[in-house]
């Protein structure tokens, strides 16, 4: 927690945090994944119905491309901070 904007935030900076809470971050990427699948085949299932589900079809598959997008970044920041690691470990030798 030494390298955190504010030690009281939920967000932090530190590698090792990010690196130990990658369950989660992965975890909840999983989620965003499925979430955008789901609104996709919802906008599939209005478009090959001719109704409408709450939203038009290009709406479902739009809130799909936005829903997976916003999925990626959990495993991307995850992935830096392992890979940021991994270079200091190999700095270290």
């Amino acid at each position: 927690m030494a390298n955190c904007l504010n030690p009281k935030s939920l967000i932090c900076l530190d590698r090792k945090s990010i690196i130990d809470a990658g369950g989660y971050h992965l975890f909840g990427s999983r989620i965003f994944s499925v979430l955008g699948l789901v609104f996709a085949v919802l906008g599939i299932i209005s478009d090959a119905a001719n109704a409408t589900l709450g939203l038009e079809p290009i709406s479902w598959f739009l809130l799909a491309i936005g829903v997976s997008v916003v999925g990626i970044a959990p495993c991307i920041g995850w992935a830096v901070a392992v890979y940021l690691k991994s270079m200091e470990a190999k700095k270290e030798q």
